[in-house]
């Protein structure tokens, strides 16, 4: 995302969307009774004709947001507060349907832009949840799964061998040797812990092979697809793949730090806090070392909202790590059912703390 214009007094903040990853972002920016304002197109009737759908430029008052993950679609509800006058549309409803490369005005309801928090989330959204590949004899495709959905990173063509002509047979192995540092440039750059390598053939076996020696902390999984670039990436998809790296990453990122909140539970209970509140305070005191949040806060009323602002500013200032967990999955599940917030602490408060925030 690109920010194009900001007027962090007067809350006002244009940004142009650059990928579907974007969306995601934008949808955790604007909250019910900012201001939207975007290209978009409506049925209207001009004197002495029929309804026509004329495109223009409209701003609503927000109302609803829907953003669905993986359809690469964000829709912003709300009531016209700004249009062409000739159509008199000031006061009826509109669904602004936002699509990447589009530019959207924003004008915060509180009349102020927390430059710092959108910092935070723009960091929070770069982070990958998995790779897939896709290669052939002839191209490959390099995808980016997010929460917010796939973004192809690189694509390109490798030189198919030949067994008659043994020069070719050396440019394809220099090919997928150069292929295999570009996975692995891109797994450390995204911070991607598991990738997932499809091909015909033996082709994604032998890289799998490369890339766990190379770096054996990154979880790979093999699929059979019947040809590379984004077409075997899309057949990957229809396989289930984002079903099995999700499940996969749920279990190297999201589980783990629950996992080490219940261990650290048991061993030392004045080292972990629950509910946004006590996270809140803590974070203020410069206890908190890594805290995990659901999803769905983000879109929580108006004083979750503001507690989740100040916890995502507040870790940019004392330096610890958020966890946004998904919802929908069963880390997700299972932090809903520990109150939606968990953090793990640097140092040990005092039980007095604990049992008078409880």
């Amino acid at each position: 995302m690109h920010i194009e214009a900001v007027d962090e007094d007067k809350g006002y903040l244009r940004v142009k969307v650059e990928s579907e990853d974007d969306l995601w972002l934008l949808s955790l920016l604007v909250e019910e009774g900012d201001v939207v304002a975007s290209r978009t197109s409506r049925d209207v009737r001009i004197e002495g004709s029929e309804k026509r759908r004329i495109p223009m430029t409209l701003a609503v008052r927000v109302q609803g947001i829907e953003f669905q993950p993986f359809s690469g679609r964000l829709r912003i509800k709300g009531v016209i507060v700004e249009g062409p006058e000739e159509y008199g549309l000031r006061g009826s409803h509109h669904t602004l349907s936002i699509d990447v490369g589009m530019s959207v005005d924003i004008i915060k309801k509180e009349g102020r832009v927390d430059l710092k928090l959108v910092e935070k989330i723009l960091k929070l959204s770069r982070r990958g949840r998995g790779l897939i590949v896709a290669v052939d004899h002839d191209e490959y495709a390099v995808a980016l799964l997010q929460s917010q959905g796939l973004r192809y990173i690189r694509e390109g063509y490798m030189q198919p061998p030949s067994k008659r002509d043994p020069r070719a047979y050396d440019a394809y192995e220099k090919s997928l040797s150069e292929l295999v540092e570009t996975i692995k440039r891109i797994l450390e750059e995204y911070g991607v812990s598991i990738v997932a390598i499809g091909s015909p053939g033996a082709i994604a076996e032998e890289i799998a092979r490369l890339i766990r020696n190379a770096m054996p902390r990154v979880k790979v999984i093999t699929d059979s697809v019947s040809m590379g670039g984004r077409a075997g990436v899309e057949e990957m998809l229809r396989r289930g793949t984002i079903s099995k790296i999700l499940s996969e990453q749920a279990a190297i990122e999201a589980e783990e730090i629950l996992r080490n909140y219940i261990e650290t539970l048991s061993r030392e209970p004045e080292r972990v806090v629950v509910g946004l509140e006590m996270i809140h305070k803590a974070a203020g005191m410069n206890a908190v070392k890594k805290a995990a949040i659901l999803e769905s806060l983000l879109k929580g009323d108006r004083a979750t909202r503001e507690i989740v602002n100040e916890i995502l500013a507040l870790s940019i200032e004392k330096g610890y790590d958020v966890i946004i967990v998904p919802t929908e999955s069963p880390a997700g599940e299972r932090l809903r059912m520990m109150g939606g917030a968990i953090a793990i602490l640097r140092y040990s408060l005092p039980s007095s703390f604990i049992e008078n925030n409880n």
